[in-house]
């Protein structure tokens, strides 16, 4: 009977969720601002890079990148417990700006109360302005990001087990290790940043990559050259590897420190023709 009260209380939740999204969406429309609320979450890449829709540049919130949209520290901070964060975006084309979607309504409703407070303003028609160009706001779309946790580094013990098994090709060694939780699939096993599925791909192991996939390895994933699974399988023109992290969500559009994709490895037209044909969509 306890299930009543937990049902009211989603519903509940559920009413307050949707009541604050048309707040917000009433707000803006009220200002004559287009608005198009966040209707999915965008993985930010391993190299804290992303390509937004509808953006003309790279966003970078590296603490060295020069397109930095938040200070690294408080970006991290504001993080909910999914690692997702809401941003907005400011008009579009070469007057964009990017921040935190709470605090720029937040500034938006302030200023318009600031005006209306005003005895010798109240009558102005109040234009909503960017915070940092002092532009007029026309359009508003907001983003949700997710960032994926940050990659530790395996024990000695494990990098040690990890690598015997590899170069004796012991696949229950390999399923052993994860199954048993020694092994983290997504931590890095070398000092150039290699996680267990970049080794397996560079050494041309699809079998073991395989396993290490079933369990969990993210694809998209860089080592410190920025080089992927993907961009090794291709380097390598293993076709089945090549196949295989296309359908478990590789982003062939990833490129390594040297500004290379995995298409620009090589010349071999196959490999192309499986990087360019999978329709599968990016994983983190």
């Amino acid at each position: 009977m306890k299930i009543l009260p937990i049902i009211h209380l989603c519903l509940f939740l559920g009413a307050i969720y949707i009541a604050a999204s048309d707040r917000t969406e009433n707000f803006y429309r009220s200002l004559n601002i287009r608005y198009t609320p966040a209707q999915e979450i965008i993985d930010l890449l391993r190299n804290l890079k992303i390509q937004l829709p509808g953006s003309h540049r790279t966003l970078d919130i590296n603490p060295e990148g020069d397109q930095d949209i938040f200070a690294f520290d408080f970006f991290y901070n504001l993080l909910n417990d999914n690692r997702e964060i809401k941003i907005a975006r400011t008009n579009q084309g070469p007057n964009e700006h990017y921040y935190m979607a709470d605090s720029l309504e937040r500034y938006l409703r302030t200023a318009l109360q600031q005006l209306l407070d005003d005895p010798y303003r109240f009558r102005q028609r109040f234009i909503p302005k960017d915070p940092d160009t002092g532009l007029p706001i026309t359009d508003i779309t907001e983003f949700v990001l997710h960032v994926p946790a940050p990659i530790e580094n395996a024990a000695p013990s494990t990098i040690f087990q990890y690598r015997d098994a590899i170069r004796k090709n012991d696949i229950e060694k390999i399923k052993y290790l994860l199954e048993e939780g020694i092994l983290n699939p997504n931590t890095r096993i070398h000092t150039d940043g290699d996680t267990p599925l970049i080794e397996a791909a560079r050494k041309n192991n699809t079998q073991i990559m395989k396993v290490l996939l079933d369990s969990g390895a993210r694809p998209n994933l860089q080592n410190r050259s920025g080089d992927t699974a993907l961009i090794w399988a291709a380097r390598n023109k293993n076709y089945d590897a090549l196949e295989m992290l296309m359908q478990a969500g590789a982003d062939p559009s990833i490129t390594n420190q040297r500004g290379t994709k995995a298409a620009d490895e090589t010349r071999d037209p196959i490999v192309r023709d499986i990087l360019t044909s999978s329709g599968a969509g990016p994983a983190c």
